[in-house]
């Protein structure tokens, strides 16, 4: 093997905090020789050094792209791998184009490491050859590093994984702009969702609390992200809240964040929570259901777990916002939550794996 092989890494995605993660874990990726493909194409920064590919916009870029931008993508990688430029690939995220790379790798003995955000599918979310193209994806990596035991253990019962598994968790991620929550609640509390809005992350239990809350320490209720098909009803019925449909550039992040002072997921499943990490960085008080992988994420001391009820959730939020000594108990240990969970010594983890 040629003692100057590097990593090779593919991150290929456009938007999200999938993205985001794997633009973090590239950046704290220091000292490692490596080769970074990114898209063109992505609305979140670049990590340094990485090559720009149009990768696709739409469904009609995608079949152009998928015909002509990935074979010639494939065929330098597989120049790559024929002179002994590469000793392993590293997919931060899945990706539809991952699978042709990983099966590459394979047919030359070469190690694989796919890092798994979600792996379990989520109601009303993706499609069957969405799910056929991950799960391949997964049969085939050589190392699998999942985010939350939740979903390692999931995917190995449910799909026979064969790879080895390591958990490594998600790490914060840092919205340029935000500032740490050291300020005590206001005489009017402020609520925000921040995220997609689709069936799973159960808006409609948060926007069905608001009545049982108490409307004397309520302050505003924003719902900040792109809201989906099926749940575009919500926003008719729902007229006292202001909603942001829209994917958020990170200054309007920044902005909901800041006047923010509590976050909620009231989530019906979750595998873990990009989201949850934002809180955890900001030292945001955090009203999560208690299910899937978000109680891997924080324990009891550093977030408010409710059952996924709208009647849980009102009273956590009543509770929360008249002990003052709970807020302090959660930022206090926020604080030191946060201290093992650094990108960089993620990456040092990762490193280990590849």
């Amino acid at each position: 093997m040629n003692s100057h092989s590097k990593v090779l890494i593919l991150s290929l995605g456009r938007r999200g905090g999938s993205v985001r993660y794997g633009a973090s874990i590239i950046e704290a990726m220091t000292g490692v020789p490596k080769e970074t493909f990114v898209s063109k194409f992505s609305r979140e920064a670049h990590p340094r050094g990485a090559i720009q590919i149009p990768t696709y916009r739409n469904k009609l870029e995608f079949i152009f792209s998928s015909m002509i931008i990935l074979p010639f993508l494939w065929l330098y990688i597989l120049v790559g791998l024929i002179g002994g430029r590469y000793k392993c690939l590293y997919t931060p995220y899945t990706h539809y184009w991952n699978v042709v790379f990983v099966l590459t790798f394979k047919l030359f003995n070469k190690k694989t490491v796919s890092t798994v955000h979600d792996g379990i599918p989520h109601t009303g979310d993706g499609n069957w050859w969405e799910k056929c193209i991950n799960y391949a994806t997964l049969r085939y990596s050589s190392q699998l590093i999942f985010l939350t035991e939740h979903v390692k253990n999931y995917l190995v019962s449910k799909v026979g994984l064969k790879s080895e598994c390591t958990v490594i968790p998600h790490g914060l991620l840092e919205i340029n702009g935000t500032e740490v929550h050291q300020r005590e609640f206001r005489s009017k509390v402020n609520v925000l969702f921040l995220g997609r809005v689709c069936h799973y992350k159960g808006v409609d239990l948060l926007l069905n609390a608001i009545p049982f809350m108490n409307q004397e320490r309520l302050g505003k209720v924003v719902i900040a992200g792109e809201v989906s098909e099926s749940q575009k009803h919500l926003k008719e019925t729902h007229l006292d809240v202001e909603w942001i449909d829209k994917w958020l550039s990170e200054e309007e992040m920044a902005r909901e964040l800041n006047l923010a002072d509590i976050l909620i997921l009231p989530y019906r499943e979750a595998t873990q929570s990009g989201v949850m990490t934002i809180g955890l960085q900001l030292e945001l008080p955090i009203i999560s259901t208690n299910l899937g992988g978000l109680i891997e994420q924080c324990d009891q001391e550093e977030c408010v777990f409710v059952t996924a009820a709208s009647e849980a959730i009102a009273k956590a939020f009543d509770e929360l916002v008249e002990d003052e000594e709970k807020v302090k108990l959660l930022r206090r240990k926020m604080k030191e939550k946060k201290k093992g969970l650094t990108w960089d010594s993620i990456s040092q983890e990762i490193i280990k794996c590849l």
